[in-house]
């Protein structure tokens, strides 16, 4: 009998011991990323960089609509995502390039009209109209435009 319990609190002994070390060697892997591969994750997915922006403000717009449809009343806050940060301080430092972009972007939507605008696609379609028409009157940075891309910061449509 002496034996027999000896062998079962050796056993019990021997599972504690293997259970515990698989279990804090489970948490020192899973700190140092060993099984999932976080440090080689880390430098595949690089973060992404964060672009300058420069604040057209906000537009409130009468715009024209076809037979089948009327006009619309828009009013939506614009902001241009530029290529670099000298870009962005070459035209925030003098005025004439908001009132110029801001007269494009007005334009643009006059022609593109109240159509564009009333679903998701044509929103796209204006937005990458208006990226188009004022890379076309800012000034290039190393032989590139210097506009990415036109931002909504809100929007609404009547």
């Amino acid at each position: 009998m002496k034996m027999a319990l000896k062998k079962v609190a050796f056993c019990l002994l021997g599972g504690v011991l293997v259970f515990s070390a698989g279990f804090f060697g489970g948490i020192q892997l899973g700190r140092s990323g060993f099984l999932l591969g976080t440090a080689a994750a880390r430098q595949e997915n690089p973060e992404p960089a964060a672009y300058p922006l420069m604040d057209l403000g906000e537009f409130k717009l009468s715009l024209p609509g076809d037979q089948v449809s009327g006009g619309a009343l828009v009013s939506f806050e614009l902001a241009l995502e530029l290529q670099e940060k000298k870009a962005a301080a070459r035209l925030s430092a003098d005025e004439y390039w908001k009132i110029l972009f801001r007269n494009e972007v007005i334009e643009e939507s006059l022609a593109q009209g109240a159509n564009a605008f009333r679903n998701t696609e044509g929103l796209l379609r204006v937005s990458e109209a208006i990226v188009n028409r004022l890379n076309r009157v800012a000034p290039q940075s190393n032989g590139q435009p210097v506009i990415r891309r036109a931002l909504f910061k809100s929007f609404i449509l009547q």
